[in-house]
């Protein structure tokens, strides 16, 4: 316990004497059980305050330590300070098979059954100091998961207001699956812990006709499970892959929107950005992310401004810059190299190869805490994503088909936003979305211009003859 709440405000760069303050914390912090169980946190208050007068301890000193445990039950608890918050983390997460006396299974009672059934967990801050995440592994033999949330659910929110005290988002995953916060939109069963019903806010153009933009996210997300909702930044009579579009900014309209959701009160689990089409819009979705984010809500924005080494019409460099603002609010981008290069400030060469793009790639970290999935990277007869997370790389690579079609970069990106959400690892939401976007393209005829025929896949998903996972 002392060192876990040394390590978290190490990790964060705390002063020395605020590490120390922390593992003493630790040390003593039930303390308290010595007199009763119930209101232990306060008692122990008091007992410690005795002890480090004593001791000689400064009156700040004795002032730390003693709000952090006399904060650190989630009954009453609250974290005050920075030593509170690490206390709070380190004790909500200590659960484990070694904290059962009781070695006589017959006569558990839920918390021995909980704690013996977490056969390891680990508390990691991620390499950004941006998220803090509690891994459980669950032996559901001894303990249902749904006997964990029975009695820990009130911790992990307390472990949310504790990290958001130190800057951080915390997470929690439970046997490789990451769960989401609200408790009506997870399943809890025997078998494991499975997604519900996240409610996804995506943003990008309207598309009247052809498959990109929200014409394409709405049914995927959709098809996947999500609760889709959309914000069109504007609507186009049709992509502008055709000769002739028209186009109408809903800029302000947006505006509008956002006000009438405000008195609502509606609150997103995630958000997925595609194309936003001015610097202005860009406003409008921070906006978004700070005013309509449900707890621990996930950001995955595709940049979607350039490709082959140019910027789309409708951009410049203000529009750029705005991009590279944004994406320090997220937890995912999904940029093509064209865009890496323009965000991280880099010249862009059609011939870079992904070892070259690594270099790349690392330079953009340095303006975004997200992890990044650099899309549309190619070598021999394959094309594939480069994946930069927790500053180490993977790669997923897949047969390059020889036909290109307009919106597949969307098609990528609602496939894998969905996927991703639903508990995926990175590696494993690019393949599926990379092979989701294959089985649109081969059922594509090549004259085609409207698009990749997504929806023949969807209606083989649903159908059960499934072309992707």
């Amino acid at each position: 316990m002392a060192e876990t709440a040394g390590y978290i405000l190490e990790t964060l760069g705390y002063p020395e004497q605020e590490i120390e303050l922390a593992k003493i914390a630790g040390y003593l912090h039930d303390i308290g059980n010595l007199v009763n169980r119930i209101d232990h946190s306060q008692s122990g208050a008091v007992m410690t305050f005795r002890l480090l007068d004593k001791l000689h301890f400064t009156p700040r000193e004795i002032a730390v330590i003693t709000t952090a445990i006399g904060n650190h039950d989630e009954g009453t608890g609250v974290p005050v300070n920075a030593v509170a918050a690490a206390l709070i983390l380190a004790d909500k997460s200590d659960v484990r098979r070694s904290r059962v006396r009781n070695q006589d299974v017959r006569n558990f009672d839920i918390h021995d059954r909980v704690n013996y059934s977490v056969v390891k967990s680990e508390l990691k801050i991620n390499e950004a100091h941006t998220l803090i995440k509690l891994k459980l592994f669950v032996d559901t033999h001894f303990s249902s998961v749904m006997d964990y949330f029975e009695i820990f659910m009130e911790r992990m929110r307390l472990c949310r207001k504790a990290a958001e005290k130190l800057g951080l988002k915390f997470k929690l995953m439970i046997n490789e699956q990451q769960l989401i916060q609200r408790c009506n939109n997870f399943i809890i069963s025997e078998g494991g812990v499975f997604m519900l019903s996240k409610r996804i806010l995506t943003i990008q153009d309207l598309s009247c006709v052809g498959r990109c933009s929200l014409i394409v996210a709405l049914p995927v997300l959709s098809a996947y499970g999500m609760e889709t909702c959309v914000l069109p930044t504007a609507v186009l009579s049709n992509h502008t892959a055709f000769d002739k579009w028209s186009c109408l900014d809903l800029t302000y309209e947006m505006k509008n929107i956002l006000a009438a959701w405000q008195e609502n009160g509606f609150l997103f689990d995630a958000f997925l950005t595609g194309y936003l089409g001015s610097a202005g819009v860009v406003d409008v979705v921070k906006t978004c992310f700070s005013d309509f984010s449900n707890e621990s809500a996930e950001i995955i924005i595709d940049p979607a401004f350039g490709d082959n080494g140019r910027l789309y019409p409708a951009y410049d460099g203000e529009y750029v810059t705005a991009m590279a603002d944004l994406i320090k609010s997220a937890d995912i981008i999904l940029p093509n190299l064209t865009e890496a290069c323009f965000l991280a400030g880099i010249e862009y060469r059609s011939d870079t190869s992904p070892e070259s793009a690594k270099e790349i790639v690392k330079r953009l970290a340095e303006y975004t805490p997200a992890a990044i999935v650099l899309t549309g990277m190619e070598r021999a007869g394959e094309i594939g994503e480069l994946i930069y997370s927790g500053g180490v790389f993977s790669e997923v690579w897949a047969e390059k088909l020889p036909r290109r079609f307009h919106g597949t970069g969307d098609l990528f990106a609602a496939a894998f936003a969905a996927l991703y959400l639903q508990g995926s690892g990175l590696e494993k939401a690019c393949a599926s979305a990379g092979d989701f976007v294959a089985a649109g393209i081969n059922a594509t005829d090549s004259s085609c211009i409207y698009g990749v025929n997504f929806e023949y896949v969807l209606n083989s998903r649903v159908n059960g003859n499934r072309c992707f996972t």
